[in-house]
């Protein structure tokens, strides 16, 4: 599935589930962030942007629920991944520019789940390639910020990576 977003053309290379049996955590605290890696390819201003995400047993996403700004992750549409364009957030990451903000491509992973204490959690790995179309925007982004995005949101997460710099 290949879809252009706010001036980014999105690839999905996999979404697959990487757990048989749901997983069943024990601890009472949140389940994991999102994990997520980008790495940039041969190509110029394309990325690869690797992804695990922990989302509940069961999610679907009702097609009543729009979604603007994404692109589904599979043929049955149950889980969505959404860009948001760039954002400057706050965090430790080393930089020099901006005031201690770092500059992001914020995206999101989209499900529905209508427990809001869901017991079985399943795991995804998600690789997309992506591709900044406007080369003016190519060079602002420092990192991705990769959020989890319950339609309840009690459940939603995140967290921050820097793409590897090459020579």
């Amino acid at each position: 599935m290949t879809q252009e977003l706010a001036g980014l053309q999105l690839q999905i290379e996999l979404f697959k589930k990487l757990n048989e049996t749901p997983f069943q955590p024990e601890l009472e605290t949140s389940i994991f962030d999102p994990l997520v890696s980008v790495k940039p390819t041969d190509e110029e201003h394309t990325y690869i942007m690797n992804i695990v995400a922990c989302i509940p047993e069961g999610t679907s996403l009702k097609p009543s629920v729009a979604i603007q700004s994404a692109i589904a992750l599979s043929a049955e549409n149950k889980v969505h991944l959404k860009y948001n364009g760039l954002s400057r957030i706050p965090t430790d990451i080393g930089t020099t520019n901006y005031e201690g903000k770092v500059i992001c491509r914020n995206f999101e992973i989209v499900y529905d789940c209508e427990d809001s204490s869901p017991s079985n959690y399943e795991f995804y790995l998600i690789v997309v390639k992506y591709t900044v179309l406007n080369t003016i925007y190519a060079i602002n982004a420092e990192a991705v910020i990769l959020f989890d995005q319950n339609v309840d949101p009690e459940l939603s997460r995140g967290t921050v990576t820097t793409a590897k710099k090459t020579k």
